[in-house]
């Protein structure tokens, strides 16, 4: 079983087992969308796209996990770096995922390129499951410059 078939086991687990199931059906939608978006980014950006489907698969875990989005960017770095482990990851390549996740929902601040294809595919999944949730108009210089990289219409 690859690495990312495993971490989909833990995600579901997670999700199937949270004591919150109106969060459920969002959850599994973002965090799978997140995902793609990863991959998606990553290639176009030359990043390495198994990394960057695992850290959007995890990005939010806290949240599946207690129901409450507040501070759930650092909490979900944590959870993170206690599962990254059984899939066999480098020290180095669990930094670099545990980073851009505590990282993620600092959207008003650069970082490095990793951190920013994962907030962008955060940004974009919303973006392109609902144009209306607010995201498009909070952030709206992110979502066009994201768009127009990827050669899409704002």
């Amino acid at each position: 079983m690859d690495k990312l078939e495993i971490l989909r086991g833990i995600v579901d687990e997670a999700l199937e087992s949270s004591e919150y199931p109106a969060l459920r059906r969002d959850e599994y939608i973002h965090l799978y969308g997140v995902s793609q978006c990863c991959a998606l980014l990553a290639g176009k950006r030359g990043l390495d796209r198994e990394l960057a489907r695992i850290a959007g698969m995890l990005h939010d875990i806290a949240v599946c996990r207690t129901g409450k989005p507040e501070d759930h960017a650092a909490r979900g770095a944590e959870e993170a770096r206690d599962i990254l482990p059984i899939l066999g990851l480098s020290e180095g390549e669990i930094a670099m995922v545990c980073q851009a996740i505590a990282r993620h929902s600092d959207k008003k601040t650069v970082h490095d390129p990793f951190d920013e294809m994962l907030k962008d595919a955060d940004i974009l999944q919303r973006y392109l499951y609902s144009e209306r949730d607010g995201v498009a108009v909070r952030r709206r210089k992110r979502v066009k410059r994201l768009l127009a990289e990827l050669d899409l219409p704002y």
